[in-house]
């Protein structure tokens, strides 16, 4: 989880501000080779990177306090697309919208 922590505290610049109370999350998955993964297959891998977005606690020390938590009351929906693409734009993306 600490690899996932300072990945994305290095993207965001880790700029301070409230967090967001509810929230839409999607994540587009791009690959260039082979099989595209399956939606279950995105979003089972993505707990650990949810756990880095909520809020820093004792449970979870590597919170940046992005969203709130990760309970169906915070987040409002969870869903994923396998996207194709060139070899220069593999990669993740994850889109969250506030709806507070």
């Amino acid at each position: 989880m600490q690899d996932f922590h300072y990945l994305i505290k290095q993207v965001m610049g880790f700029c301070k501000h409230a967090p967001i109370h509810k929230c839409k999350i999607h994540v587009n998955r791009y690959s260039a080779r082979g099989r595209l993964p399956d939606r279950s297959g995105i979003l089972g891998g993505f707990k650990l990177v949810e756990d880095v977005l909520i809020v820093k606690t004792k449970v979870n020390p590597c919170g940046l306090g992005i969203i709130q938590d990760d309970n169906p009351q915070c987040v409002l929906g969870l869903t994923a697309d396998p996207i194709r693409c060139t070899t220069e734009e593999v990669g993740t993306e994850i889109v969250i919208t506030n709806y507070s």
